[in-house]
């Protein structure tokens, strides 16, 4: 769900399961946050230690690339 304040899941279509790779920037654009998943790794990501704001994720599959933002509470 978005906004979150600890952690955050991301459910990937059953189709598109590979590694993925997440980066998470701040509103300046700066990467503050970036973690790989293999295959089989649930695809949860910690944010606890991020300050309270609006964020920008990158997600990336294979060679497909997905644009989200989330609200850090």
């Amino acid at each position: 769900p978005n906004p979150a304040s600890d952690l955050v899941h991301f459910n990937i279509p059953e189709h598109e399961h590979a590694s993925i790779n997440i980066v998470v920037f701040n509103i300046q654009g700066q990467v503050v946050l970036r973690q790989s998943f293999g295959i089989n790794d649930p695809k949860t990501l910690l944010i606890s230690d991020l300050d309270h704001g609006i964020y920008f994720i990158e997600i990336w599959s294979e060679d497909k690339a997905r644009r989200k933002s989330l609200i850090k509470q």
